[in-house]
């Protein structure tokens, strides 16, 4: 027993050497950005299997629109408008989904459904198809767009995110329908949304809040890596309740910050995949919930080959390893929990026989 032991801690102080030359790497990247170095990070691209839709937001009508249009964005910015990001990454085939227009509210409002019963009644009561009744968007994905629906609203009467937390606040201050109205490939980056309103907000919280934006806007965090930032003494030094509110209000689409946060992981070091989920739903690492960890994990891109590859190499920087006994280090829960297949495949690469 006590030699199991010494070779599972001697398996953790080698993972923990390797980890620890990446983490240092990661947080020297941090500074560079937060000294201003650095003034751009890396966005969660479309590729051929998915389309940003973007979200627009008029402030005389309360309106929210999507569209996949670079061209129909553009021309909305230009007579006011304001750009609020990417909304969602939609799938670029599935179920279609339609986008009508109610030339009769006033300051016109669209809607979004999947039914295209749904769309051609409308459209028999004096509302019009846009996009020539073709799909404006497909339903396709494993992740979940919510809708919500303000019954007090002429016009922005619909509210569509794939943010649990901006879906939660609207309901709670009265919005209704909370339903998911179809599903989408990956979540956008927003900008802070106009329904959340910081008009009652304290100083302190308008202080902290501030902070908040100013973190994301150069790295990644999960909600409560966010809080621990803004409210530890080593940190900001808000106030738990400030901190809190901060991380309440300030936009983030905690899905997409796990994907950020992964792809920064791996541009530094290697991981496998539960590696990489462990670490990024740790109380030790970044706290994203699990259902965030694993999503980051799914979307980072990682080929895991090439990071058992990489982590083998790496390892070898320390020490000298038998095929067998880096095999066992990478496959070890207390090493870097790769599959069998990989840690086999990482051997080879390296020439242990």
């Amino acid at each position: 027993m006590e030699a199991v032991e010494y070779y599972n801690n001697h398996r953790r102080v080698l993972q923990y050497c390797r980890r620890k030359e990446m983490i240092m790497k990661k947080n020297l990247l941090s500074l560079i950005f937060a000294a201003g170095m650095l003034c751009s990070f890396m966005p969660v691209h479309a590729s051929d299997e998915n389309v940003a839709v973007f979200r627009l937001y008029n402030r005389n009508t309360g309106e929210h629109l999507y569209t996949s249009s670079e061209p129909e964005k553009e021309h909305l910015v230009s007579v006011g408008w304001s750009d609020e990001g990417i909304g969602w990454y939609g799938a670029v085939s599935g179920d279609p989904v339609y986008r009508v227009y109610n030339p009769n509210a006033k300051g016109g409002d669209h809607y979004y459904t999947v039914s295209k019963t749904e769309a051609d009644g409308l459209v028999a009561l004096g509302w019009q198809m846009d996009n020539n009744g073709q799909a404006a968007f497909y339903s396709a994905g494993n992740v979940d767009l919510y809708v919500a629906y303000n019954p007090n609203a002429k016009s922005g009467a619909h509210n569509y995110t794939t943010s649990t937390g901006e879906q939660n606040n609207l309901l709670s201050i009265g919005w209704k329908f909370g339903a998911v109205a179809w599903k989408v490939m990956a979540p956008g980056k927003t900008k802070a949304s106009s329904s959340t309103d910081t008009s009652g907000a304290a100083a302190s919280q308008k202080q902290a809040l501030a902070k908040a934006k100013d973190y994301l806007s150069w790295t990644s965090f999960s909600y409560q890596g966010l809080i621990d930032q803004l409210s530890l003494p080593d940190g900001e030094g808000f106030s738990v309740a400030d901190a809190t509110y901060a991380a309440d209000h300030c936009g983030a689409d905690w899905y997409a910050e796990a994907v950020s946060s992964a792809k920064s992981y791996l541009q530094w070091g290697s991981f496998s995949y539960q590696g990489l989920i462990d670490q990024l739903s740790s109380e030790y690492g970044e706290k994203f919930t699990m259902e965030q960890a694993k999503y980051g994990a799914d979307h980072s891109g990682g080929d895991w080959n090439a990071e058992a590859v990489e982590a083998a190499q790496s390892y070898l920087k320390y020490e000298s390893f038998s095929r067998s006994d880096l095999i066992e280090q990478l496959t070890s829960e207390y090493g870097d929990r790769f599959t069998l297949a990989q840690a086999e495949y990482a051997a080879d690469m390296v020439g242990l026989e």
